[in-house]
């Protein structure tokens, strides 16, 4: 026995000329093994048997009467044929002749049209009669109806599921791409270079903040590392109120005009590996391409080539913070940090040989002014430190290149 070569499931008996599991016609010879054609194995002298059109039972495909009932197809195709050669050359005798005379000048514009479709019928009838399209009582009709009666349930519905999967399978294809195509569209507004994408989902309501004009990057002046703390420590100089003020007006809004606060980002700079000392403000338009309450793109190839070129004249940074904000108040780092946090590293790595970098993210928390509180007295916690500006509370959580806390968070 041979097993069906379509599905691979159905053992053939000598007498199956049909899979009984995907009603597959039969395609190796139950005599000899070779291969069966249309009508007979190209091996032996066996005969390809099918369903008869007319009683359903098989015989021979090659025969020219049923082995049955004896239906004779060839007979019956020159039997309909004749009738369409006749019944064309009757409606075009009657368009040439007889409609004229009946209805004189309206049976002579008729006449025309009844004399085409009466050609038309009757070369049908005539081009069967010369190449008849199915020969003896079972022909490819026959065949076709042989494989829809094997066929299983079972088939029929792993048939279906299939559909289903490839359906489905097509629908996730085209939303990939249309995600593909939209990363491609921010791609080509980003412009050249790497691109870093941060975004925050906000848990509290959108609020209005203050708008502040934009201001040149500090310049204080360098300042020894503390011996008492290893690298990879952070300390910020509470004494340096430039430089807690202009992170204070990066944080309110310092990226676009609006009155609704907005994600922003700037870098903390440092002559040591652990003390900022300097703030250097991304809110040129060619930096970045995108910028809502919630999230923020940047380009971070451009980024690292404006920082080589405010360095070019002088020391290179041995520290770098890369700050955004948080509008919502939140100062933990959201999925979308968590991304790709390095990008921007990778990009500074090709300018500058040996520094220390981390991350921070400033929240902007709106709360009311204690009286006999000191306007931009930083105070420090746990990896983080703030202060009260004029109208909200700036709190800062500092964290390593992969947004893991650093640590030691210095406030002296």
């Amino acid at each position: 026995m041979s097993v069906c070569s379509n599905c691979n499931q159905y053992e053939l008996t000598k007498n199956d000329w049909f899979c009984r599991y995907c009603g597959d016609r039969r395609e190796i010879c139950p005599s000899c093994g070779g291969n069966l054609n249309t009508e007979e194995c190209e091996s032996c002298d066996q005969l390809r048997y099918g369903p008869c059109t007319e009683c359903g039972e098989l015989t021979p495909v090659s025969g020219e009467e049923c082995q049955n009932c004896g239906y004779n197809d060839i007979e019956e195709m020159k039997s309909r044929s004749w009738k369409f050669v006749a019944g064309g050359i009757i409606l075009g005798f009657l368009g040439a002749l007889i409609i004229p005379q009946l209805f004189g000048i309206i049976g002579s514009f008729l006449s025309i049209p009844m004399i085409l479709v009466g050609i038309i019928i009757a070369g049908l009838g005539a081009f069967e009669l010369i190449s008849p399209s199915q020969l003896g009582p079972v022909g490819e009709s026959g065949l076709m109806k042989g494989e829809i009666e094997h066929t299983s349930k079972e088939y029929e519905k792993e048939i279906k599921e299939d559909a289903i999967d490839a359906v489905g399978a097509a629908a996730v294809a085209g939303a990939s791409a249309i995600d593909t195509y939209a990363e491609y569209k921010k791609d080509k507004q980003d412009g050249d270079g790497s691109v870093e994408y941060i975004g925050y989902k906000p848990i509290s309501d959108e609020n209005d903040g203050p708008s502040s004009d934009q201001e040149p990057p500090t310049t204080s002046p360098s300042s020894p590392s503390s011996s008492a703390h290893s690298r990879g420590s952070f300390i910020f100089n509470t004494d340096d109120k430039d430089l807690i003020q202009k992170m204070e007006i990066r944080g309110n809004n310092g990226v676009t005009e609006v009155s609704h606060d907005v994600e922003t980002k700037y870098l903390l700079t440092g002559p040591t590996f652990m003390k900022p000392t300097n703030i250097i403000q991304l809110d040129n338009p060619e930096l970045y391409s995108e910028v809502t309450e919630t999230s923020i793109r940047y380009n971070v190839t451009k980024i690292a080539d404006y920082v080589a070129k405010l360095h070019e004249s002088g020391r290179p940074p041995k520290l770098i913070v890369s700050i955004h904000t948080h509008p919502s108040g939140e100062t933990y780092p959201s999925t979308e940090d968590k991304k790709d946090p390095t990008a921007l590293k990778q990009e500074l790595n090709r300018h500058f040989d040996d520094f220390e970098f981390m991350q921070g993210i400033h929240g902007l928390q709106e709360r009311s002014v204690p009286d006999s509180t000191t306007l931009r007295e930083a105070q420090g916690g746990e990896g983080h430190f703030w202060w009260y500006g004029e109208n909200r509370r700036h709190e800062v959580a500092i964290f390593d290149e992969h947004f893991r806390p650093t640590p030691e968070v210095v406030v002296e």
